[in-house]
């Protein structure tokens, strides 16, 4: 949990909403919510570190 919400800083933005999602924190969405690319990058991210 630590990883999610402690160093919150624009450079690990993406990771931490990586984190997020994978906890189900954020609902789908919200997720739907941000730009194709974030989308893209957060699954690609989830898909190797599952």
């Amino acid at each position: 949990m630590a990883l999610v919400f402690d160093f919150l800083r624009r450079s690990t933005a993406l990771e931490q909403l990586a984190a997020m999602k994978r906890r189900g924190l954020v609902t789908e969405d919200e997720f739907l919510s941000f730009s194709q690319e974030t989308q893209e990058f957060v699954n690609r991210v989830l898909s190797i570190f599952p």
